[in-house]
């Protein structure tokens, strides 16, 4: 059988340091946990040949993995849709195997982001109400969540926290609770990017982008011919506004105008990250990354299909 793998939530410096998440599953019945396959992989510089990478997978599991966050100091934090986070720290030279700290959250996870290895966040639902957890570094603690679900998470600083998600919804933590504000939008919100205090930009699901501040927010266009989730990543990279829809390629903002152009139609961009000197982007078969913008390239291709083979899901 021909199984599907899809590649995500890439986070890192570079693309030469940095981690993702894989599914493969039968795409005639999408993704099911427990019968599917989560992976964790990891990308290093190969010692013969710098230009090229060397990787590790070091998780491998039915369980559903949502979300991944790598830290600059190589510690993993992976999120599993039944509450439960794994805490390691890959290390793709050694290729010695992985000890997992597992920690089992009070909620169903959809997500996970980190300002630094102890200060992360990962979020999801109870019982249909939305929460919130953070780490200090020692332990996971509830955090009052928005009043809406979340759907992502990002920030500068301490003082720079934003988190998006339903029904058009923002909201700034102001360190002691979080501060919400309504987008002239009822699409739900799936990706949030802080760039500084006075400029944020955020997606939503139908494939709008929207700019804002602590003063309010504005659309600023929209990607053409996106369908419902095809937009799934916005930052700012390089003096450029840069969008992830996946299918249809990564796509650049034109100056200061509400138009895009598809930079790179054959990059199915699905995450960013930009702590780097790299604009590092999960692709959904390989992990790009860029210094400059305009030359890109590419690792990890067909890491999980070379691995697996043709072997049954499960089958480990």
């Amino acid at each position: 059988m021909d199984y599907r793998i899809d590649y995500f939530s890439a986070s890192g410096t570079s693309a030469n340091d940095c981690s993702f998440l894989a599914h493969r599953y039968d795409p005639a019945i999408g993704f099911k946990r427990l019968e599917s396959e989560s992976f964790v992989i990891s990308l290093a510089a190969n010692p013969i040949d710098p230009k090229k990478s060397r990787s590790l997978i070091s998780l491998a599991t039915t369980a559903r993995l949502v979300r991944l966050w790598r830290s600059t100091k190589g510690q993993v934090f992976v999120a599993d849709s039944f509450g439960e986070v794994l805490r390691g720290s890959p290390n793709v030279e050694s290729g010695e195997r992985v000890v997992w700290d597992k920690s089992i959250l009070d909620g169903q996870l959809n997500g996970i982001w980190g300002l630094s290895s102890e200060r992360v966040f990962a979020w999801g639902r109870r019982s249909g109400i939305p929460v919130v957890f953070v780490w200090d570094g020692t332990s996971w603690s509830n955090l009052r969540s928005p009043s809406f679900e979340v759907e992502a998470i990002h920030g500068q600083g301490p003082d720079t926290i934003w988190a998006c998600g339903a029904g058009g919804r923002v909201a700034h933590w102001s360190g002691g609770a979080w501060q919400e504000q309504v987008l002239p939008t009822v699409e739900r919100l799936i990706s949030i990017h802080v760039v500084a205090e006075g400029e944020l930009y955020a997606t939503g699901v139908m494939g709008t982008v929207f700019e804002g501040s602590s003063f309010g927010w504005g659309a600023i266009g929209q990607i053409p011919g996106a369908l419902q989730g095809d937009v799934q990543a916005v930052a700012k990279f390089a003096g450029e506004l840069w969008v992830g829809a996946s299918r249809l390629g990564l796509w650049q903002r034109i100056g200061k105008t509400n138009e895009y152009v598809c930079v790179k139609p054959n990059v199915p961009a699905v995450s960013f990250d930009t702590r780097g000197p790299e604009f590092l982007i999960g692709a959904e078969s390989l992990i790009a990354s860029t210094v400059d913008g305009k030359k890109f390239v590419g690792s990890g291709a067909g890491v999980i299909a070379n691995s697996r083979g043709t072997r049954a899901l499960g089958d480990f």
